[in-house]
């Protein structure tokens, strides 16, 4: 293998690289976007696990700073549904 062959090869295998981390991003995106109160995009995903933006806590970037609290409005309202139902 020629070092051009080499160089190309890796350039593959980290275009391939990007493409399943930006798979994943619109997966977590999509993961997150219910339990979130306000918009997640893949892009943010992906900036925070390269490090591009400040705002790598992944509970502050979906609006979960108290998880706690989402957990037990959420508990509540299924307790609501079931007396309803």
């Amino acid at each position: 293998m020629t070092p051009r062959e080499l160089a190309r090869s890796a350039e593959g295998y980290r275009w391939r690289d990007e493409r399943d981390w930006e798979k994943r991003a619109v997966e977590i995106a999509f993961a997150l976007q219910p339990w979130s109160s306000k918009s997640i995009s893949p892009q943010q995903i992906l900036d925070a696990i390269h490090g591009k933006s400040d705002d790598t806590d992944f509970e502050h970037m979906a609006g979960l700073d108290d998880p706690g609290a989402v957990l037990d409005a959420m508990l509540a309202k299924q307790a609501e549904r079931k007396k309803g139902g």
